[in-house]
């Protein structure tokens, strides 16, 4: 038989489990408390302290301290144990256990259907087993059984079994790397995920045995155990291991690591803790760094290949040293810079660049991120988080067109802000596969403008996105805010304010969706475009409110479709003007509900046209001089406009253009210097029903009040009836 080798197991941090549906993961029970134990409300944010038998409410959030655990209990009795400075939540839109730092293992019983382990790159299957797991630095994550089965999948289509006592990694790229066989005994006497807690796994005999059959080979020689530990890097055929007789204790967790082998040591060391706001020389490089597409110019700070991960403590990082430089890259290219409170860079001149450039970043909750320099750049290199935060350049522009105080945020992958705050003279946010901006987050570009950017669509709710003013101090009348989204949908949902002291622009060739009590307000023009492609539609809907600014329009325009309901619509009352297009040749116009106040109200659909004030109000404003309503359906034989309960008193001049038009309870000026222009395909008036080519009177219409019959037309109400040339 083929001698094999054990080597022992270091646990790192962040996960995502989706669990089958077996499993009712909305609500688990608290069975073990230890020490710092809290739950966030998702409302709030408000903290209150965990308790044995409390029962813990998908979306709300567990959050541990140092030498702290926690073990839940689902309805099944899935386990799910939870190690120190952890933050854990249940996501029951799609049945996952999000474990966004820390440790966790992992129990399904047997025949109560299991579970997923899910990343970015790999997906783990998960049945009758006990697990444990973490992410590494570089954005993959290992997997270690400890009895059972687990079956992982790759992105790329291969699989890999592993058996009890087995772990491996799945790289940060979705490919796999070695099976290894892990010393189980050493493992879990040592780690506080197994003996930590007053009741034993269920499974512990299941591993125990395995333990023994484990010493059992290694008694009788078919197995040999290295004394060697596992690191935090592998590749495909390689897997970083260390001598446990030459390594140091550099561990800062309260709680003993879990892979201790027997006979003491302690894992390797994997982060440069800067305790002060000195930077240690060894690691200031002086020449260019390329990693991959980026190139950074020297000088700067790099973590070394042993030391993957940066951890800051020191409130400041003086570089004072370096003020004469053009730009200073703080590179992590192969794992996380962390903070563990509030920290401020310094010493750079006011026009440089400070790029912190990282596989990820975990900023500690609640604190601080500030550089005042002319560009301050964050470059994840993954999928990117940031809770509770605040991003700050403070340095203010004050010469035009020069851009100094920049915050840019660009992420390869998925950009999301939740409860953050990013503040510069101008911000760019660029999420490459999507951009969220949820819970309270505030984006504010202090002298210049806001611009959000993705390649898989913008999701914004309860949030401010706002420009404050212009390129120059004192400039209130410049200044925009540009969201643009292509691949996917531009949403915005309740709670959320967008503004702008210039122009407003949303953007995206897929469609937007404005939803809810949001508010978008533009100093200047508002331009809402989803237009790129024949499908596109926008969306307004709920109770929004969304104003243009003066002399200055307000754009709608579609593709498909464009549907605006329940919205309050403003613009200048002297000469704003409201355009709602649908431009393809099967595009529709709904309005319903709403209220529009304009000097100009235009709307052209490629197909039809539906104004509906039944059941709701559908207020319309004519304002300023000679207001007019243009309403205008191109749809050859198909192509009708419905307008139902509309008041057109206020406006001077009102036009409308179909195949087919259908007028029903619709008011119009009684004043003979305000015309009314209808023109249908046959030219030629209906009353009382509806009939394909014809201006149909259905019922109820008026011109100042009085019905409007055969008999009065058209020279009577000045209203006049022609043929459109459909």
């Amino acid at each position: 038989m083929k001698k094999q080798f054990t080597i022992s197991f270091y646990l790192g941090s962040l996960l995502v489990v989706s669990v089958s549906p077996a499993a009712d993961l909305k609500q688990s029970k608290f069975t073990q408390v230890v020490n710092d134990v809290r739950i966030v409300s998702a409302a709030d944010n408000f903290e209150k302290p965990a308790v044995v038998n409390a029962i813990f409410n998908v979306p709300d959030l567990v959050r541990t301290g140092v030498a702290s655990r926690a073990e839940l209990v689902a309805e099944d009795n899935t386990i799910t144990r939870v190690g120190a400075n952890t933050i854990f939540s249940f996501d029951p839109a799609n049945r996952t256990i999000d474990l966004q730092q820390g440790s966790l293992l992992f129990h399904s019983p047997k025949g109560k259907g299991g579970g997923t382990i899910r990343t970015g790159s790999a997906t783990a299957s998960v049945l009758g087993t006990t697990i444990m797991v973490a992410t590494t630095s570089d954005g993959g994550f290992k997997v270690l059984v400890l009895e059972g089965h687990a079956a992982i999948k790759f992105l790329n289509g291969l699989q890999e079994s592993l058996g009890p006592g087995q772990m491996t990694f799945v790289l940060h790229d979705g490919r796999p790397a070695a099976v290894i066989n892990i010393r189980l005994g050493d493992l879990t006497s040592n780690s506080k995920l197994v003996q930590g807690f007053t009741s034993p796994l269920p499974s512990m005999p299941l591993i125990q045995q395995q333990i023994a059959d484990q010493n059992e080979l290694i008694r009788t020689g078919l197995a040999q155990d290295t004394g060697l530990l596992v690191g935090d890097v592998a590749t495909p055929t390689t897997v970083q291991v260390v001598d446990v007789n030459t390594i140091k204790d550099n561990q800062s967790s309260d709680e003993p690591p879990a892979n201790q082998p027997t006979g003491g040591g302690t894992p390797p060391p994997t982060a440069v803790v800067l305790n002060s706001s000195t930077l240690p020389s060894q690691y200031i490089f002086n020449s260019s760094q390329t990693f991959g597409s980026f190139t950074f110019p020297a000088p700067g700070f790099l973590a070394p290949s042993n030391l993957p991960n940066i951890t800051i403590s020191s409130p400041t990082i003086d570089l004072s040293s370096y003020n004469s430089a053009t730009s200073f890259g703080f590179l992590v290219p192969n794992g996380t810079l962390a903070t563990n409170n509030s920290v401020t860079f310094t010493g750079l001149s006011s026009t440089a660049a400070l790029d912190l450039f990282a596989q990820q970043f975990s900023f500690a909750s609640g604190s601080t991120v500030e550089a005042d320099v002319g560009l301050f750049n964050l470059e994840p290199q993954t999928a990117t988080t940031l809770t509770n935060v605040t991003i700050l350049d403070k340095f203010q522009n004050s010469t035009q067109e020069q851009s100094y105080g920049e915050v840019n945020i660009t992420s390869p992958s998925t950009l999301s802000l939740v409860g953050s705050t990013v503040q510069g003279s101008f911000v760019l946010l660029d999420g490459v596969t999507g951009v969220s901006i949820t819970k309270g987050s505030a984006v504010t570009a202090s002298f210049g403008n806001v611009s959000v950017i993705d390649g898989g669509g913008i999701n914004i709710s309860g949030s401010a996105i706002k420009a404050t003013q212009g390129l120059l101090f004192g400039d209130s009348n410049s200044g925009d805010v540009s969201l643009s989204a292509t691949g996917a949908a531009v949403n915005i949902g309740s709670g959320t304010t967008i503004s702008a002291p210039s122009l407003v622009s949303i953007i995206s060739d897929t469609g937007v969706s404005i939803a809810g009590a949001s508010t978008i307000t533009s100093g200047g023009f508002l331009d809402i475009l989803a237009s790129t492609t024949p499908s596109d539609s926008i969306s307004v809907t709920g109770n929004p409110t969304l104003t243009s600014g003066p002399s200055s329009n307000l754009i709608l325009q579609a593709s498909a479709s464009l549907t605006v309901n329940g919205a309050t619509i403003n613009t200048d009352p002297t000469f704003g003007q409201v355009f709602m297009d649908a431009t393809a040749a099967s595009g529709l116009i709904t309005v319903k509900n709403a209220s529009i106040s304009a000097n100009n109200l235009t709307l052209n659909s490629g197909d039809g046209i539906l104004m509906d004030g039944t059941g709701g109000t559908l207020t319309l404003a004519g304002t300023g001089a000679s207001p007019q309503v243009n309403l205008t359906a191109a749809g050859g034989s198909g192509g009708s406009l419905t307008v139902n309960n509309a008041d057109f008193t206020s406006f001077s001049t009102v036009n409308m253009a179909a195949h087919t038009i259908n007028l029903t309870g619709v008011a119009f000026s009684s004043n003979l210097a305000n015309p009314v222009n209808l023109k249908s395909f046959l030219g030629l008036a209906n009353f009382g029903s509806s009939t394909p080519g014809y201006v149909n009177f259905v019922a109820n219409n008026t011109w100042g009040g009085a019905s409007i019959t055969a008999n009065s037309l058209p020279g009577a109400y000045n209203i006049h009836i022609s043929t459109s040339g459909f």
